[in-house]
C-alpha cells in the first residue's frame, strides 16, 4: 500500500513539474517577444506577467509541499497501522505462550502435590487425569482417564492430596466414572476427630456441603472437628480426611469437604 502511494505521488509531481516547465517556457518566450516592442503598454503587460508568474510559482511551491506532507502523512499512517498489526500478532503469541506456560505450571504443581501421598504397602494405585464433569440434577460424578485396559475396577477409591474424592462406579475399556462424596447416594462411615464418635457422612448434591447422619442422641460432636473415614465396611480405608464440621442446623451437623471440587485436575485411584 505504501509503495503504491509513493508511486502515485512521484507520478503526480512529475506531471505537474513537466506541465509547469512547458508553461514557464511559453511565458519566457512571450516575455522575450515583448522586448521588441517598446511601448508603455507592453512594459506594463510584461511587468504584470512577471509578477503573476512569481505569485503562481510561490503558491505552486506551497501546494507541492502541502501535497508532499499529505502523502507522507498517509504513508506514516499505513506504516504505523502495519506495525500495529504486527505488534498485535506478537502480543497474541505471547499471551498464548503465557497461558500455556501457566497451565503447565499448575499441572506440574498438582502432580508434585500428589507425589507427596505415600500409599500403604501392598496397595495398588496410579495417578490419572479428570476428563469431564458428568454431574446432572440427580447425581454428581466425574469422567476420568483410565479403564479396564489400565486395570481400573469398580469400587476403587479415588483421592487426591487433600482427601477423598469419591469411588469408581462404572468402568469402560479406557475411561471410568467416579461418584463424588457429595452425591446423594454417597454414604461413608466416619469417625470424628476429638469426640471419637462414629456416624455416616451423606452427600447433599451441594459441592460445598455434606451431612452427618446416624449420630447418637447424646452426641458430643462439636463444630470445628475434622471428620475422617472409619474404615467400617471396608469400602474406604480408615484415616482418610473427608472434611470439617462447619455448622449445625435444625440439630443436624454439616461438613465442609476438604476437597475443592472446582479445582480438581488429577486424582489417585487406590485399590484395597
Amino acid at each position: 500500500m505504501t509503495d503504491n502511494l509513493n508511486t502515485i505521488y512521484s507520478n503526480a509531481i512529475t506531471l505537474i513539474r513537466r506541465f509547469n516547465t512547458v508553461v514557464y517556457i511559453v511565458i519566457a518566450l512571450f516575455i522575450m517577444s515583448l522586448d521588441y516592442y517598446e511601448s508603455k503598454m507592453t512594459v506594463y503587460f510584461k511587468s504584470s506577467v512577471i509578477d503573476k508568474n512569481v505569485f503562481i510559482t510561490k503558491h505552486y511551491t506551497s501546494f507541492e509541499n502541502n501535497v508532499k506532507l499529505y502523502v507522507e502523512s498517509i504513508y506514516n499512517y499505513f506504516a504505523l497501522y502495519k506495525e500495529n498489526q504486527k505488534l498485535i500478532k506478537e502480543k497474541q503469541v505471547l499471551e498464548n505462550y503465557y497461558i500455556l506456560t501457566k497451565k503447565l505450571e499448575e499441572e506440574n504443581a498438582a502432580l508434585r502435590k500428589l507425589m507427596n501421598y505415600i500409599p500403604e504397602k501392598n496397595v495398588e494405585h496410579f495417578t490419572t487425569k479428570i476428563l469431564a464433569d458428568m454431574s446432572n440434577p440427580f447425581s454428581t460424578s466425574l469422567m476420568i482417564n483410565g479403564g479396564e485396559q489400565q486395570g481400573v475396577t469398580k469400587g476403587q477409591v479415588v483421592i487426591n492430596e487433600f482427601g477423598i474424592v469419591g469411588r469408581v462406579i462404572e468402568v469402560t475399556s479406557k475411561n471410568s466414572r467416579v461418584m463424588l462424596i457429595n452425591d446423594l447416594n454417597s454414604h461413608i462411615p466416619i469417625l470424628t476427630e476429638k469426640s471419637r464418635e462414629r456416624a455416616i457422612v451423606s452427600g447433599t448434591h451441594n459441592y460445598n456441603l455434606l451431612k452427618l447422619i446416624y449420630l447418637p442422641d447424646d452426641t458430643k460432636v462439636q463444630v470445628g472437628e475434622m471428620v475422617f473415614t472409619s474404615g467400617d465396611g471396608k469400602v474406604f480405608p480408615a484415616g482418610m480426611l473427608i472434611g470439617t464440621i462447619s455448622h449445625v442446623k435444625n440439630n443436624e451437623f454439616y461438613v465442609t469437604p476438604a476437597i475443592d471440587f472446582s479445582r480438581l485436575d488429577y486424582v489417585i485411584l487406590v485399590k484395597y
